[in-house]
């Protein structure tokens, strides 16, 4: 992840973890406020195309935009989770969990840019009908390959939020799972990874 992303991710974070519920809170609404502030804009600005065509890296592009889609989350549906696990999920972004989420984190971003930059690399050297067969199977190899990455990405969250607040804790396991899953489907909306928690009064997908 280029320097000045991860240090931007890094003081969000810092936020969830040092501060617990105000940290939460203030991270939503500085949030809301930048939507608001950006008004219509908004959807048309903050998509990976709007950067990548501004000459900005693909990558970071993605990233950027992914930090943004994660308040999305973080800041609505996953909200009052996070607010009834604070004190577990807190002390999840520090210590061995916290280097851990960063560990799988980058290991996802490295391993699938590079994935993503091979097939792009095979594509653009593919001629003809001849190759059309190769290539599919070269696509689909390389997309199956990814969305394996992918799972492995938000099962580690997904464990990393159970070591921390518990087996028990079914809904903080979903928030980590979710929380990478939406930096997922920003760049690879086609893999079908998925959180499922089952409460006594509600399952969420």
């Amino acid at each position: 992840m280029n320097l000045m992303l991860y240090l931007l991710l890094v003081q969000i974070e810092k936020f969830y973890q040092q501060k617990g519920v105000m940290g939460m809170r203030t991270v939503c609404k500085a949030f809301r406020q930048f939507k608001g502030c950006m008004g219509a804009e908004y959807s048309t600005c903050m998509i990976p195309s709007y950067f990548a065509t501004a000459s900005v890296p693909i990558l970071q592009s993605y990233q950027f935009v992914s930090i943004f889609n994660q308040m999305h989350f973080v800041c609505g549906a996953g909200l009052q989770i996070y607010l009834n696990n604070e004190a577990c999920m807190s002390q999840a972004w520090s210590g061995e969990t916290g280097n851990m989420l960063n560990a799988c984190r980058y290991k996802f971003e490295m391993s699938s840019n590079a994935a993503t930059s091979s097939q792009d690399v095979f594509l653009n050297a593919s001629d003809g009908r001849a190759n059309a067969i190769v290539t599919i199977r070269c696509v689909i190899v390389m997309s199956f390959h990814l969305c394996s990455l992918a799972n492995t990405y938000t099962s580690c969250f997904e464990q990393q939020f159970q070591q921390s607040c518990g087996t028990s804790s079914r809904d903080s396991q979903f928030w980590g799972c979710e929380y990478a899953r939406v930096n997922i489907f920003t760049r690879y909306p086609q893999c079908d990874v998925s959180c499922v928690c089952e409460s006594t009064f509600f399952i969420y997908k």
